[in-house]
């Protein structure tokens, strides 16, 4: 719960994520240019990056604008992309399932450039087509499998 409302506090979120070396940056508005990818954490575990496309809403797909998934990224990118949605999920004290979104203007400095973290979404959507099963099906997890995973989760004593 503490997540959740930290996650809601953009401003504060920020400031935790950026403390943790996570760059942060502002929903870019429909001129930004960019691509917008989202990463799904399940456990401690950062599973696939999506590319979504950028007149989509995140957590709803049409068929003309399902997202791409795994994220046609190259490899450098996409790793970087998964490491800083698992280190927005522990600096945020999250658990269970998040889904965290970037932009990347496709800058390479250092390999990585122009990415950033616009938010860290604690409550995603979890109909069988929504985002997070989608990401969770292609590294190998069913939806039946996802649910049970977090019912047992949440039923841990920490």
């Amino acid at each position: 719960m503490l997540a959740s409302a930290l996650a809601a506090q953009t401003s504060n979120a920020h400031k935790v994520l950026q403390a943790s070396g996570v760059p942060v940056g502002e929903k870019p508005g429909a001129a930004a240019a960019g691509r917008h990818l989202s990463c799904v954490v399940m456990g401690e575990r950062a599973l696939d990056v999506a590319e979504i496309a950028p007149d989509m809403p995140t957590d709803e797909q049409s068929d003309a604008g399902r997202p791409r998934v795994p994220a046609a990224l190259l490899p450098n990118v996409y790793q970087h992309v998964r490491r800083l949605a698992l280190a927005a999920h522990c600096a945020l004290g999250c658990r269970g399932v998040s889904r965290t979104d970037f932009r990347w203007d496709g800058r390479l400095e250092e390999g990585t450039g122009g990415l950033i973290c616009l938010a860290v979404n604690t409550q995603p959507g979890m109909t069988e087509t929504s985002l997070v099963p989608e990401i969770a099906a292609h590294a190998g997890v069913s939806f039946g499998e996802l649910v049970r995973w977090m019912v047992e989760d949440a039923s841990l004593g920490r």
